[in-house]
């Protein structure tokens, strides 16, 4: 049956059965990160809990809900081991995860410019085939935003 993941028999057997096994569960995540760059055995992005997409919310009626219930779709918060929370701007992207990220960048725009930055998201992460990165996203937005009206 193989070797039992480390990460998982210490979160399952401190949420369960509330056994402290003097593992520091906080630092999980990083010591899998590292275990990955000196092997050079890649971590699956799927991993539970200290996966790079274990704690991923990309539809915007999933992320709007995860951040009302987060019990109800994660079984810890992403902090417990050392992971966080990612809403991938991605081709199910809508108007609640753009907000999310424009408070983020201190910006407040009204529901059509939302609306347009949602779209054109959606658009560009469909031909990228891929989420949008950071620095696409802030283009996006400034284009959006700061577009000059041609009279």
């Amino acid at each position: 049956s193989g070797n039992a993941a480390l990460d998982e028999v210490a979160v399952a057997l401190w949420s369960f059965y509330g056994i402290k096994t003097h593992i520091r569960l906080q630092d999980l995540c990083e010591l899998s990160r590292y275990v990955e760059e000196i092997t050079g055995v890649l971590l699956p992005f799927n991993k539970p809990l200290v996966g790079y997409n274990a704690f991923t919310h990309e539809l915007d009626i999933h992320a709007e809900q995860v951040l009302e219930h987060a019990p109800l779709f994660e079984p810890l918060p992403p902090d417990v081991v050392g992971n966080r929370r990612v809403m991938p701007l991605g081709r199910h992207v809508g108007p609640f995860i753009v907000e999310l990220k424009l408070k983020e960048y201190g910006l407040e725009c009204d529901q059509n410019q939302i609306d347009e930055i949602a779209y054109r998201t959606r658009q560009q992460a469909t031909q990228k085939k891929a989420s949008l990165s950071e620095d696409d996203f802030r283009n996006l937005v400034q284009t959006v935003l700061y577009r000059r009206s041609s009279i």
